[in-house]
């Protein structure tokens, strides 16, 4: 996997009624502590691609995680990041579109995203039918 970091502020914009939905349905994410452990997954998000954007495996991704002391449910969150990456152009959400607002909410400026331009290498490699290894 390989990210980039993203700015906050190239979420696009809010459908009308659409945080409404979501506060309805995530009360606990609302209160000070997940909003604050939210801010800091952020911020490990960030330092994990600026020291490294890529390639990363999933156990190098929660190491780097739990080094930088996340653990319980910011871990989890953490990993998240990897496992269903949050992935944002300026006109449409693809995914993550939830936690981003959690991110967002949180006063968080930037935070990893998958790298919208990586093809992932197994969509290059050649395969039997091409004539190449399986």
């Amino acid at each position: 996997m390989w990210f980039v970091i993203c700015a906050v502020s190239a979420f696009c914009p809010w459908e009308p009624g659409e945080i409404d939905e979501f506060d309805a349905q995530n009360l606990k994410y609302l209160t000070p502590t997940p909003v604050a452990e939210w801010l800091r997954v952020a911020h490990v998000s960030a330092e994990a691609v600026t020291a490294k954007p890529g390639p990363w495996e999933l156990d190098e991704w929660h190491q780097f995680g739990v080094d930088a002391g996340l653990n319980g449910d910011t871990s989890n969150w953490f990993d998240s990041l990897y496992l269903w990456p949050i992935l944002v152009s300026p006109d449409q959400w693809t995914n993550g579109r939830h936690r981003a607002l959690l991110i967002e909410r949180a006063g968080a400026t930037h935070f990893a995203m998958e790298d919208p331009d990586r093809v992932p290498e197994w969509v290059t490699e050649p395969t039997l039918a091409d004539g190449g290894p399986a």
